[in-house]
């Protein structure tokens, strides 16, 4: 067995030329594979070259990055109502009048009147904002902060009657140096009230599902006396043992 493998190895040794003529046919390129070779060369080159520019850009763009400014905060005077001496002067017992049992519902808003009564219908809120009926929306707003933008006083001012009498807003700023709840903090309107003096209330279920925590305006409040003026002070904490304390 052996000795003719042996053999026919030779007689396969004696023909090189003719093997070798085999081997040159069947690797030699032909025209349209060279043509195929040459493209993807020139597409690997593109790409080294795409390559390089992407990279030199995001480099600049490292070390030159762009700043991105948000918008000004907007004034105090852009959410106010303007000055309409055009209309009449109503105190804030007449607004008081127009409350959610009233058949016209008016609300204030810093020195705007507002008659909501067809409004109130439309509101995306629905019907809370009847806890603002014959009284001022301000404290409302302020925890619910997307009222605050141009489109919303736009509309506002659409049902606008009128103008709050500035003697009320002065009226409201008087204290009463003998009154011992004097220095009690102003409440949100939309509490329930169960005693007014010491004050002790609690938040309206309508509005606690609005929030995973209840916001301080509207956490429920029970004193036993008048609200006491705390001055600034300074806690310091020593380590037993230590004469050094931080503060």
């Amino acid at each position: 067995m052996l000795s003719r493998l042996y053999r026919e190895g030779i007689k396969v040794a004696s023909r090189p030329a003719k093997s070798l003529n085999v081997i040159k046919r069947d690797y030699s390129w032909t025209g349209r594979s060279h043509e195929g070779a040459k493209a993807w060369t020139a597409a690997g080159s593109i790409a080294v070259i795409a390559s390089t520019c992407a990279l030199g850009y995001l480099a600049t763009d490292l070390l030159d990055p762009r700043v991105a400014y948000a918008e000004a905060p907007s004034s105090a005077k852009e959410f106010s109502p303007p000055e309409r001496k055009d209309l009449p002067i109503f105190k804030k017992e007449e607004v008081k009048k127009h409350g959610k049992d009233s058949k016209t519902i008016w609300v204030t808003y810093k020195s705007g009147v507002y008659d909501i009564t067809e409004f109130q219908k439309l509101h995306p809120g629905g019907d809370k904002i009847l806890l603002a009926a014959g009284s001022a929306v301000d404290p409302y707003w302020s925890l619910y902060a997307q009222h605050q933008t141009k489109e919303v006083m736009e509309i506002l001012e659409d049902y606008r009657i009128g103008s709050l009498d500035p003697k009320d807003v002065e009226a409201a700023k008087a204290v009463d140096a003998s009154d011992p709840f004097r220095n009690d903090p102003e409440r949100h309107p939309a509490l329930i009230v169960n005693q007014q003096r010491p004050f002790n209330a609690e938040a309206p279920g309508e509005l606690i599902m609005d929030y995973f925590r209840t916001p301080n305006e509207l956490f429920f409040v029970r004193h036993h006396m008048p609200v006491p003026q705390v001055p600034k002070f300074r806690i310091s904490f020593a380590k037993e043992g230590d004469s050094r304390s931080k503060g």
